[in-house]
């Protein structure tokens, strides 16, 4: 299972050059040892391929649950492209993760903010 973190903040905005994606896991155990390659299908094309950092690893595998943060930036153009996919997907490292409509309407609305200038 898959989340993506979304920050906004009350500020005029402009179009930026990437957009920064936080991408948690949460199993019963270690899903990374290490920095992985991500890979973002959108309606059936490669939008972005790149590699994402492991950033924190929390939880304890004896205990059945540990949540691991990958941290990556992409160019928003790919992000454009990314919101506005009806089926997206995100390959990171071994592991296929289909966004859910909800983390789809939360990628557009950021897409929103950026467009009419302010979040």
């Amino acid at each position: 299972r898959g989340a993506i973190a979304i920050r906004s903040y009350s500020v005029l905005v402009s179009e930026p050059a990437n957009i920064k994606l936080d991408f948690t896991t949460d199993s019963r155990k270690k899903m990374f040892e290490k920095d992985a390659r991500m890979v973002i299908v959108s309606d059936g094309h490669v939008i972005f391929s790149g590699t994402v950092q492991l950033i924190r690893t929390n939880g304890f595998e004896f205990a059945g649950s540990v949540d691991q943060t990958l941290a990556g930036e992409i160019p928003y153009q790919q992000f454009v492209k990314m919101a506005a996919g009806r089926n997206v997907t995100m390959i990171v490292g071994s592991y296929k993760f289909e966004l859910t409509n909800e983390q789809l309407i939360a990628l557009r609305a950021m897409k929103s903010c950026v467009d009419d200038g302010g979040c």
